[in-house]
């Protein structure tokens, strides 16, 4: 079976592989454990579930880019990606994350705007 759509390169849809097994596997397992969560807080259950929702929809997303084969689905998912990541940075920031975890979320951050812009440029090669 093809995975791989026309013009998109296979370290896109690599990480996209990533991005959707690591949101399913996270996002479920904080539904069904919230304590499981990245830095959960003790009785913070409703915002650890809430962060399972995100992380699982957004793993889903990415799962019907790879399912599709849509550069044009795969901009879409990054673009998610982006907006979870921005959220991700400025709330380590503010809780004072540490130097390490900034250094993390701001890589996954430019991966997902990289790995955005490539999809989206290999969506719009026809008409380009």
């Amino acid at each position: 079976m093809k995975i791989k759509p026309e013009n998109l390169p296979w370290l896109v849809v690599g990480y996209g592989l990533v991005l959707a097994l690591g949101g399913l596997a996270l996002g479920i397992g904080a539904f069904a454990n919230p304590s499981t969560a990245v830095n959960y807080i003790d009785g913070a259950d409703g915002i650890a579930l809430g962060w399972a929702g995100r992380t699982l929809g957004l793993g889903l997303a990415m799962c019907l880019a790879i399912l599709l084969r849509s550069a044009a689905v795969y901009a879409v998912a990054f673009a998610g990606a982006i907006g979870r990541e921005l959220g991700d940075l400025i709330a380590t920031i503010n809780v004072d994350g540490g130097a390490a975890m900034i250094a993390v979320v701001g890589v996954l951050l430019a991966l997902d705007a990289i790995c955005c812009a490539i999809s989206l440029r290999a969506a719009l090669a026809p008409s380009i």
